[in-house]
């Protein structure tokens, strides 16, 4: 008897689903919009190069309407619900629970997702890379073959650092293990933006406290021939003087209950401990345990590991609700390290325990 009933439940839901075609809420020049496919003429050159189609699928937007048997019940549900004035109710559940509006052919910008298409895989080497589309149409429905034209891809022939200031070039080349670029490796332009990333991470930690990753530039050149790259790593001619200088720490402030909504420093006692400065109006905390979460020490050249590791220890004590450091210039090449904190009142008294 169970299981006739379940199986007229499942007779039931299949016919109700065949139903939901929502092909009735059409207008009369609409068509709904059924996917996209991205054909590959001369398919043999993504090899080793699936990331690429991977990130081409992902420009494959808006996503069409579920189906299911060859209905959309998600639009049939989105259409029976009608007009929602309020934003509760059956009504309410059963368009936006339930429903999805209706992804229609006219939605789609084809010529949008073509340029990005072609960019996606020019940026990912394939230079000569072009993409047009054609646009299938059926009675109800639409869908868009993307034709990518490809040839082999280019790669790096050599990389050759060419920054101008002899300081940073040696500080750069002192990192090149870590370089996620190398010789005969497909040419990447993402890739290239997280090695300039990578570069300034690596000179911020040996004291160069203004560095940026936009002052430095790739330039490649296509013309020596057999799809490959002479990869030249430049300096802007309008990078900054301080952007190449060393700086040290001198001072460093602890504010271990900071005001973080008026920017109010704390304006009670100073108390020295391990050559830093605990500024505190209240005796919540011990100084020592706050001090030994703090790897930024006077004397020592500025590092941005330094400052990543303190936040990370001050806010794994589960006791502050804020955590902040932010420096200033004080001196030639000298900079303040402040240290912002501000406590969660209720869990304040468990730190010694913590700790």
């Amino acid at each position: 008897m169970m299981k006739s009933s379940l199986s007229t439940i499942c007779l039931l839901l299949t016919v109700l689903m065949m139903g939901c075609t929502a092909t009735s809420y059409l207008a009369e020049d609409e068509k709904y919009y059924s996917g996209a496919t991205v054909v590959y003429k001369k398919k043999k050159h993504l090899e080793n190069a699936g990331e690429v189609t991977t990130e081409v699928n992902r420009l494959l937007l808006p996503e069409p309407n579920s189906k299911l048997l060859g209905s959309r019940p998600r639009v049939w549900f989105y259409e029976i619900a009608g007009d929602v004035k309020k934003d509760k109710g059956f009504k309410h559940w059963l368009k936006t629970k339930l429903g999805r509006k209706p992804v229609l052919l006219e939605d789609l910008d084809a010529e949008r997702v073509r340029n990005q298409i072609e960019s996606t895989l020019r940026n990912n080497g394939f230079f000569g890379a072009s993409v047009d589309y054609d646009i299938k149409k059926r009675s109800n429905s639409g869908r868009v073959i993307y034709n990518a034209q490809i040839s082999s891809p280019f790669h790096y022939d050599t990389i050759i650092n060419q920054v101008s200031d002899s300081i940073l070039k040696q500080n750069i080349i002192t990192t090149d293990e870590e370089s996620i670029l190398g010789v005969g490796k497909r040419y990447d332009l993402d890739k290239l933006k997280t090695e300039r990333a990578r570069i300034e991470k690596s000179l911020k930690d040996r004291g160069f406290y203004h560095f940026d990753d936009q002052y430095l530039l790739f330039r490649a050149d296509s013309t020596i021939g057999d799809k490959q790259i002479k990869m030249l790593l430049t300096l802007k001619e309008t990078t900054p003087d301080n952007a190449r200088q060393v700086y040290k720490i001198s001072e460093v402030n602890m504010y271990a209950d900071y005001a973080f909504k008026s920017q109010e420093k704390s304006k009670g006692d100073t108390t020295q401990v391990k050559n830093l400065n605990y500024i505190h109006s209240t005796d919540e905390f011990r100084p020592e345990i706050i001090a030994d979460q703090v790897t930024i020490r006077p004397g020592n050249i500025y590092r941005k590991e330094d400052e990543l590791i303190t936040l990370n220890r001050l806010i794994q004590l589960d006791v502050f609700k804020y955590v902040n450091v932010d420096y200033e210039e004080i001196g030639d090449n000298e900079l303040r390290s402040n240290i912002y904190m501000s406590s969660y009142k209720k869990k304040s008294i468990r730190l010694e325990l913590q700790a």
